[in-house]
């Protein structure tokens, strides 16, 4: 039963995706949360690899749209390591978080970051 949710699950995010790139092209900036869906679908129905090309392209979409300065794109290749991570490609998997802290330092104008710091929602 789970199973059969979890396959339901992508093929929901999987023709939802295919609506929107139809109606908006497949460089749409706005298809990164159906990106993240699929992404989670994919996990959730244990396929790993589609669930880490899902979100490589999430990753590329979002520092393509968003450039290499902004928070969305930080946590698009922070959710890509840990993809690569559970895929265990963990030289991707590093790479992916370094490039996310790097974004992630930018995003912030270069300030450190402080444990104590009031998180933005």
């Amino acid at each position: 039963k789970a199973e059969a949710a979890a396959t339901d699950g992508v093929s929901t995010a999987l023709r939802a995706l295919a609506f929107k790139e139809k109606a908006f092209g497949r460089d749409y900036h706005g298809l990164a949360p159906t990106l993240q869906k699929l992404a989670h679908a994919y996990k959730a129905a244990g396929d790993v690899i589609g669930n880490r090309q899902t979100l490589e392209r999430a990753a590329l979409l979002a520092s393509k749209h968003y450039g290499d300065e902004h928070a969305l794109t930080a946590a698009a290749y922070n959710n890509l390591g840990a993809a690569c991570h559970r895929c265990g490609e963990h030289d991707d998997a590093c790479a992916a978080f370094a490039k996310a802290l790097k974004v992630a330092h930018e995003a912030r104008g270069g300030r450190a970051f402080h444990p104590a710091e009031p998180r933005e929602a």
